[in-house]
């Protein structure tokens, strides 16, 4: 078990440093820079808080399109490199025509792997469509 404070509180805590107490301190052509950075630790605080939750529900929802069983993996490279293998096999058959027409459980994973991926990169741009 980890002391506290987390990871995700560390990055949460260093970013909040950064814009509210070092960034007017910066000269102006590295304000940019600087808000970017804070942007990506914002970013991994999000990812790091979300775990794998949201790359598990996206292979779930792989499996089921694809009709295929769910693989049994627990470690987040395993996880990964699965999910990938998913998405490159929805490509192809989606490149292959297999889901011309209505498809409204693709078009729902879409919809729902954008969401999970606007929750962690974006959360604004959810908030502001009341999402």
């Amino acid at each position: 078990m980890r002391n506290r404070p987390h990871a995700e509180n560390l990055l949460q805590s260093a970013r909040e440093l950064l814009l509210h107490e070092l960034l007017d301190a910066l000269p102006a052509e590295h304000r940019y820079a600087a808000r970017m950075i804070a942007n990506a630790m914002g970013i991994a605080a999000r990812e790091l808080a979300a775990g794998d939750e949201p790359l598990q529900r996206e292979l779930g929802r792989l499996c089921d399109l694809l009709n295929q069983p769910l693989p049994a993996v627990s470690r987040r490279p395993a996880l990964e490199h699965e999910t990938e293998a998913c998405n490159r096999e929805l490509v192809r058959r989606i490149r292959a025509g297999d889901y011309d027409g209505a498809s409204r459980p693709l078009r729902d994973h879409l919809i729902e792997t954008t969401i999970d991926k606007l929750r962690e990169s974006n959360p604004k741009y959810l908030r502001a469509r009341g999402l």
